[in-house]
């Protein structure tokens, strides 16, 4: 008989194998097989299924604001456009609370780079005019934005951006800068690519909107964040490769079909290859494009969901990092007892979606599509075979 399971109902199963084979060996396998086995056996499984899909990159309330436009020549044009609020710390002074307010500078701190790292770049800073929420938000929403106040530029060593805000917005918003309304009044930020060849992330718990009001200074802290990710044109890849970038909600399916069985499973692993060679080659001088790393594995129904939760495991999300030999693998190498049928399955989930983590970077890799020349994405089992 020929079923046709996923990927993710064996990680589960040995998750749960691993746990018994921390057990005393002599119970493992108690009531589920006869005790004549043979020796292990390897199974290498190709994907019966490798393809992009779509998939809800959630970039809102994020650790980093993306911002900027960059021409990439290999993954096509990127723009992304930042959005950030603040609020008034309780602890304000009276001094502060009474005023008047004499400056205003949006203060951002930047941990990173993407495209050329040796021209300036222009930003334009808007306001907000309407309350916005970042909890759910995908990658590709794009908020819509009030008035521009002014534009900024990035040099290329900048690591701290002070912002200066013009002495006619500051005039114009300064008894909601230090009143008892700016939470309800204040709606932040975006920060919208003008010029230039790189898309900047900022640090958002070391990003800061400070205001001097009478003798003091405060600063506001940061409460929402959002980046809104955008390609236009196709990216150019050879066709041995499938391009999973961070920033797109994009992601890959990824499903094995194998025969039911009654032997044990001892180990599986799970290899997805990869080429970072290729995102390094011919790219223009002083253009840096950071390689992806590391990867989720998420359990998917028959609905196209996300499995977050199950009967056997917590929280079906695996995390693996990109190996030396340019591998991601997943799985529990030194698993070795014989503990249960290699089929107990998570019913509930079908295939597997392989997406980028949750850093909010503009990070690509390009896994190896099975069928070509190369190492491609595989499925090893390792078996005991029940002599009956």
């Amino acid at each position: 008989m020929t079923l046709k399971h996923s990927l993710l109902t064996l990680a589960a199963a040995f998750l749960l194998l691993s746990a018994a084979g921390c057990e005393d060996p002599s119970n493992v396998g108690i009531g589920l097989i006869d005790d004549q086995t043979v020796g292990p056996e390897t199974a290498i499984l190709q994907p019966s299924r490798f393809e992009p899909s779509p998939y809800d990159d959630v970039t809102g309330n994020n650790d980093r604001i993306l911002a900027g436009q960059v021409q990439d020549p290999m993954l096509a044009a990127i723009t992304a456009h930042g959005y950030v609020d603040f609020a008034l710390e309780s602890s304000a002074s009276g001094n502060f609370r009474n005023g008047p307010v004499t400056r205003a500078e949006l203060r951002l701190v930047r941990d990173y780079r993407y495209g050329d790292t040796t021209g300036t770049v222009t930003l334009r800073l808007r306001s907000m005019d309407a309350e916005w929420d970042p909890t759910a938000a995908s990658s590709d929403t794009m908020l819509a934005a009030g008035p521009a106040i002014l534009d900024f530029t990035i040099q290329a060593r900048d690591t701290l951006v002070v912002v200066r805000l013009p002495q006619a917005w500051v005039t114009a918003n300064e008894s909601l800068l230090r009143g008892e309304s700016f939470a309800s009044g204040f709606h932040g930020f975006q920060i919208e690519p003008v010029s230039g060849n790189r898309v900047t992330g900022f640090r958002r718990n070391r990003s800061k909107f400070r205001v001097v009001s009478g003798a003091d200074s405060t600063d506001y802290a940061t409460v929402k964040t959002f980046s809104a990710v955008a390609r236009t044109g196709e990216p150019n890849i050879p066709a041995d490769y499938v391009l999973l970038q961070d920033g797109f909600s994009r992601a890959v399916t990824v499903d094995f079909t194998f025969e039911q069985s009654e032997a044990l499973v001892n180990r599986v692993l799970l290899r997805l290859p990869a080429d970072t060679t290729l995102l390094r080659q011919n790219l223009p001088s002083g253009f840096v494009r950071p390689t992806l790393r590391e990867i989720n594995v998420l359990g998917i129904d028959d609905a196209g969901r996300i499995v977050t939760n199950s009967r056997l495991l917590p929280q079906l999300q695996f995390t693996t990092i990109l190996a030396a030999d340019a591998t991601f693998s997943l799985g529990v190498p030194q698993f070795t007892s014989a503990a249960a049928p290699w089929y107990r399955g998570v019913g509930e989930v079908t295939m597997l979606q392989v997406t980028a983590p949750f850093t909010n970077t503009l990070n690509p890799v390009l896994l190896r599509r099975p069928g070509g020349p190369a190492r491609a994405p595989e499925l090893v089992l390792t078996l005991t075979p029940v002599d009956r």
